[in-house]
Formats: C-alpha cells, structure tokens, sequence
C-alpha cells in the first residue's frame, strides 16, 4: 500500500480512491500485468484480495512468464526491474519474515531472483538461472492449502536445476515437512516426489 500511495504521489494521481479498480493507479498496474504476462488485459480475470485491493488472476504459464520477464529485464540494467530486485536482495525478511521460505529463497538466490507466496496457495519464482538462463516457476496447490508448499517448489526448483549443492543444503530444511500428531508424535511426512518436464 505504501509503494502504491508513493506511485500516486509521483504520478500526481488521486490517493483518496488508489484501491478502485478504475483508479489510474490500478488501471497502470493491470496493463503492467498484461505486459508482463502477455495477456491482453481485457482476458485478466480481477476480484478483491484481503486489503480490499483488486487481484488479477492470469494462467500459471503466464504468472511464470511475468516474473521470468522481471528478472530478464532486471539482468539486461532496466532501472526499475534492477533496483527492486537489488531491495529484495538487500531485505528478503521483507518478503514473508526471518526464516520464511520465500525470504530464505530470496537469500539463497543472492540477488539472482525473486520468490513471493500468494492467497489460496500459489508461489511463484523467478531467477536468472545458470543453466536457462532467467526462468519464471509457478506453483498452485489446488486444495488452497501453504502447508505442503515448500516441499513442492523444493521439488521443482531440484527439477530445474536451479541451485548449486551448496544452495541446496541451505535450504534443505524446506524439503521435507514432518507431520506431528496432538501429542507430539510423529506420524508422517510432506515430500515433493513428483516429475515434470524440466525444459523452461
């Protein structure tokens, strides 16, 4: 809120409506977001998140598309894309809190990429990738629950080849979710075993 009430105040535009959906403001941030996704704005679905602002709702393919275009554009010296990502790099607890998964993420990649968790279980990723080069990763847990998030984006970023093993033994607290019992007892496990395409 605060970023988008300093946005008003540089464009001149109105602060008193900024959460309208007609609002200059967010008439701004949608065709950002059809830029970026390449879905024309007339197809980005909106409803109001939980800060009364309006959310637009894109395709996972585009979500990921969106942010590998931020970091593609961050790495080629756009001004804007570089010097957030140089903030999230320099504050990643600002992302979630300190040991989140997302903030550790955002740790781990040392400036390279993005990770941001959404409403109703959806994460997506974006990193300048050694071997892809800047890739966009999104996951959506259709059940709407954040609980076995880590253990399924672990997997996919493992998939992809993202980190070096160094990398990943930082974060290897976040593959695996032990599942506790009212009395403390152990009784299972959150594992990410599955298998996609790892072509970007």
């Amino acid at each position: 809120h605060t970023g988008m009430l300093a946005a008003c105040l540089a464009k001149g535009w109105p602060i008193d409506n900024y959460l309208a959906a007609d609002h200059p403001l967010q008439q701004w941030i949608l065709e950002l977001i059809a830029e970026y996704t390449g879905v024309a704005s007339k197809q980005i679905g909106t409803a109001v998140d939980g800060c009364s602002l309006p959310t637009f709702y894109v395709p996972i393919s585009a979500a990921s598309r969106a942010v590998a275009r931020f970091v593609a554009d961050a790495a080629a010296g756009d001004d804007a894309c570089h010097r957030i990502m140089k903030a999230v790099a320099a504050h990643p607890e600002m992302i979630n809190a300190h040991g989140g998964f997302d903030t550790e993420l955002v740790r781990v990649m040392a400036g390279t990429g993005i990770a941001k968790r959404g409403a109703m279980a959806i994460f997506v990723v974006g990193v300048n990738s050694r071997n892809h080069g800047p890739i966009g990763i999104t996951v959506k847990l259709e059940e709407g629950d954040m609980t076995p998030m880590p253990p399924a984006v672990m997997r996919a970023l493992e998939i992809a080849e993202i980190f070096t093993p160094e990398q990943l033994a930082q974060l290897e607290r976040f593959r695996r979710i032990e599942l506790k019992n009212w009395n403390g007892i152990s009784v299972g496990e959150i594992r990410g075993e599955y298998e996609m395409d790892p072509k970007p």
